[in-house]
């Protein structure tokens, strides 16, 4: 499960530093597809169990 401050490094990685997704993934080790989705959404919340 990702937790927020890992979030926040994937938000700041990408709008700030400007990396590309895939370049993201190589240095966390997060799938592509899961980086997608929370940079898709406007105000990150934190991951739970459904």
């Amino acid at each position: 499960m990702i937790k927020m401050a890992q979030l926040e490094d994937i938000r700041k990685m990408y709008f700030m530093e400007e990396l590309s997704v895939r370049e993201i993934s190589r240095r966390t080790g997060i799938h592509r597809d899961t980086i997608s989705k929370y940079l898709s959404v406007d105000k990150p919340v934190p991951p739970k169990y459904q």
